[in-house]
């Protein structure tokens, strides 16, 4: 499922379709997919705001 995090999917539509109750579940199992989406959402921001 971190392929569906990566593909950029909501964190509460992965947990729901893992069965977790508590998308805290699936974020703290997930927790490195979710740093990268972190990380590549900053570096589009910075492209976008033209802050290279």
């Amino acid at each position: 499922m971190p392929l569906l995090l990566a593909a950029g999917e909501p964190l509460h539509v992965v947990a729901d379709r893992l069965g977790h109750k508590d998308a805290m579940v699936t974020s703290t199992v997930y927790a490195h997919v979710l740093a990268e989406q972190a990380d590549q959402a900053a570096d589009t921001f910075a492209r976008v705001a033209g802050i290279d």
